[in-house]
């Protein structure tokens, strides 16, 4: 019992600042490790599933919605942290600043519709990317809650929240995917999950963390603005970064083309997995050495790149040579002309 004790409050408490930032490395790196494997998975089995031209269609939608985010984030989840983080009483803000999202949604909501029409001439295509932006809009709301977990260190809230989080939505994706095959199917499937999600973590956060209410304060949303906005401009650069290769093929029709071509970066970005969490569990590492002077950050930045060029060396590699095994194994003969993109 007494190791029990010992062990729940290592894991739950902010006792010391050392145990802390243990307890929130261990949660942040057990959350993103469960939720990426997790979403990876679905991924795959989608893909197997549905074939190149109907994950196209999927992925097309996603990427499409991609560029649109930054309109409902606004640059403001850091800056959230940030400044809630430095004084508890700027807690008080949250109110104004959720009802902010929620207009910047509906935003986003409108401009999403209203390039449908644009985009693409197929009605299927267009349904499936007004559901998944629904389910994007939900999905990045509790998102928004985990940002004011993370700023009063809870990251165990945050760790609850996304592995519920995904959780669901391998159910829901697997259900809809082994009873009704199709790409609209798996489209609800992901805003069924994402709804019930959210409810789950709106009780949780009005009763335990915060009481939840809307307050209309314009001050607010200017002093956030003021702040947040190079972070909006660089998000902006970001989403063009990462979604403009997928929704060009998309509207140039090449949907089978975009089904293959994400198929392999999705299983690229696989290998980033064990980066990502070297790179969560050394941040607070490189913060502790920043502080302690220039020479002991140098020798932890050191370290930590040392690591990256060990992991990575191998994996490209073994990523170019093995590529159509890989494919094959993963994806099926349905996705030979995967290869390439992936070698790349």
């Amino acid at each position: 019992m007494k190791n029990f004790a010992s062990l729940k409050s290592l894991l739950l408490d902010n006792a010391t600042v050392k145990q802390t930032i243990f307890k929130n490395t261990f949660w942040l790196v057990l959350s993103e490790g469960i939720d990426m494997l997790m979403k990876l998975i679905l991924l795959i089995y989608v893909a197997r599933i549905l074939g190149a031209t109907e994950y196209g269609k999927f992925t097309f939608a996603l990427a499409f919605i991609g560029l649109f985010t930054i309109v409902v984030n606004l640059g403001l989840p850091r800056i959230i942290v940030r400044e809630f983080s430095r004084e508890q009483k700027n807690e008080e803000d949250f109110s104004s600043l959720l009802l902010l999202r929620i207009i910047s949604s509906v935003g986003m909501l409108a401009m999403v519709w209203a390039g449908s029409f644009l985009i693409t001439p197929d009605a299927l295509i267009r349904k499936i990317i007004w559901i998944l932006t629904l389910y994007t809009i939900i999905d990045s709301t509790i998102s928004f809650f985990n940002f004011f977990f993370h700023a009063r260190q809870r990251m165990e809230y945050e760790a609850w929240s996304s592995m519920t989080r995904v959780v669901i939505l391998a159910g829901f994706v697997f259900f809809a995917i082994f009873y009704f095959p199709t790409v609209e199917s798996l489209s609800y499937a992901y805003l069924a999950a994402s709804l019930l999600a959210l409810i789950l973590v709106l009780v949780f956060f009005h009763w335990k963390v915060y009481s939840l209410k809307l307050k209309l304060d314009i001050s607010v949303w200017k002093k956030y603005a003021a702040m947040s906005w190079p972070l909006a401009l660089a998000g902006v650069f970001a989403a063009l970064y990462g979604q403009i290769d997928s929704v060009m093929m998309g509207y140039l029709n090449q949907i089978t083309e975009t089904g293959w071509y994400n198929a392999a970066y999705r299983l690229a970005g696989a290998a980033v997995i064990p980066v990502g969490l070297i790179s969560t569990s050394f941040y607070p590492t490189l913060s502790k050495t920043l502080k302690e002077g220039a020479e002991k950050f140098q020798g932890a930045w050191d370290t930590f790149t040392g690591i990256l060029v060990v992991l990575s060396f191998p994996v490209v590699i073994a990523g170019i040579v093995l590529a159509p095994k890989i494919i094959s194994l993963v994806y099926g003969e349905g996705y030979a002309s995967s290869v390439l993109a992936f070698q790349l």
